[in-house]
């Protein structure tokens, strides 16, 4: 490449870095548009934001003769129901998980960021959801209720091509529903279901029901037929509680200095880093630093735009961690060019054997961390699963960036600079 084209491309390179790096951390708004940027729509997690976090543990009587697989099932609906009910209530950020306790007993934990009434959250998740079934209208005559309903399932019924929920009603509900849909004007009338006050479906009535299964149709997606079907299972848990073990408020304060904290620490990190990695390696250094300013870059990208990203205050230690291994991916690379031009190489042998030997060391280092990092955001919870997540996203972007990215700002570095060992500190053995 020539000289030219290198000051072109990476003119071009800057101006997208530049630009990305404002628009990632500047809001603002222009006429009646809002832009909100992509640092600001990460989601934080209860450590940072602040909220209430509490631990209830399974009664052990409530899954006496259930086998293993339906204990799972019954935990994991269980959670999902909480969960739906805090979402219907606003408080869409939080998380339910279910968790092992060290006595070998089962733990629904659940956390939600941002609240003020922490007593109203724990209302809605200890008291049952109301389903009823009206007729004709919202507030028609009461037709039957949960307590009448043995199971709901999402499906898809090939009679009218279209997705739903299959109701299986005891004998009281069957009776009552075949009694009410009876001499209706099919095909106009409807029947409400009616979860907490609102309208959850409202299907046409096609003929009376006498049967089981029944069928609630008209639903866009089998993802919002599970949903209603979690909805209408969602009359009582699958499980009772026997009490609440952990429970604790978290001052947002704490958090908003936390990060104070570690936003310094890390700017501090940085430019020791950026320093450390010129001085000793010159231009390669360089590339390294441009290719760290873009990991930066993408790890905001990430958090912000990934659904199931949140940041922690242990997360911020992951991406700081991140920080370092791309750094350390960077020196092995550069090292390994050192030996390379030490042992008579030319300057552009060198660099390319250096690259290329070095690579399956990177790889190794940085997948056992990946695999680590896997392992731990499956099996953990809270601040612990965020501090994985995020490590997780920073062992894939460092080796991303150190490959491809650093190779890149190498490549259009050495025709602006000329092959000068000097300017990449780069020595004979005979010099040493």
């Amino acid at each position: 490449m020539s000289k030219r084209k290198s000051i072109i491309c990476l003119s071009i390179l800057a101006f997208i870095m530049v630009f990305l790096a404002v628009f990632s951390v500047i809001n603002f708004q222009v006429g009646v548009y809002d832009y909100k940027s992509p640092i600001s729509q990460i989601k934080l997690g209860l450590d940072l934001k602040g909220g209430v976090y509490v631990t209830y543990e399974v009664d052990e009587e409530s899954l006496e003769g259930l086998s293993a697989s339906e204990v799972d099932a019954a935990i994991t609906d269980t959670a999902k129901i909480m969960q739906d009910r805090l979402a219907q209530k606003g408080y869409t950020e939080a998380v339910v998980t279910a968790v092992d306790n060290t006595n070998g007993a089962k733990n629904i934990r659940v956390e939600i960021p941002d609240v003020d009434n922490a007593d109203e959250v724990f209302d809605i998740l200890a008291k049952p959801a109301k389903l009823e079934i009206r007729i004709l209208s919202e507030t028609g005559n009461i037709v039957t209720d949960a307590s009448n309903i043995s199971s709901a399932k999402a499906g898809y019924s090939s009679d009218d091509n279209t997705y739903g929920v299959y109701l299986t009603f005891n004998d009281k509900g069957l009776k009552e529903l075949s009694k009410a849909t009876t001499g209706l004007n099919y095909g106009t009338d409807k029947i409400y279901f009616i979860l907490d006050g609102t309208v959850i479906s409202s299907p046409t009535v096609s003929g009376a029901i006498t049967g089981n299964p029944s069928f609630i149709s008209g639903l866009p997606d089998i993802e919002s037929a599970e949903a209603l079907a979690v909805q209408i299972n969602s009359g009582s848990y699958q499980l009772q509680f026997k009490e609440q073990i952990e429970y604790r408020v978290i001052s947002a304060t704490l958090g908003e200095e936390a990060i104070q904290t570690v936003l310094i620490a890390g700017v501090v990190s940085i430019v020791v880093i950026v320093a450390f990695m010129i001085i000793f390696y010159g231009m390669y250094g360089v590339a390294a630093s441009l290719a760290l300013f873009c990991y930066t870059i993408l790890m905001i990208l990430a958090l912000a735009f990934i659904p199931f990203a949140q940041l922690t205050l242990p997360g911020i230690a992951g991406i700081i961690l991140g920080i370092g291994m791309a750094v350390d991916a960077n020196i092995i690379m550069f090292e390994r060019i050192k030996d390379e031009y030490r042992s008579a190489k030319s300057f552009r042998s060198s660099y390319e054997d250096g690259f290329k030997r070095s690579l399956s060391a990177i790889l190794d280092s940085n997948i056992t961390t990946l695999i680590g990092g896997i392992t731990l955001w499956a099996l953990a919870t809270g601040s612990v699963q965020g501090f994985a997540i995020t490590l997780v996203f920073s062992v894939v972007i460092s080796l991303f960036s150190a490959i491809v990215i650093t190779r890149l700002f190498v490549n259009l570095l050495m025709p602006i600079t000329g092959e000068k060992p000097s300017l990449y500190k780069l020595k004979r053995l005979e010099d040493n």
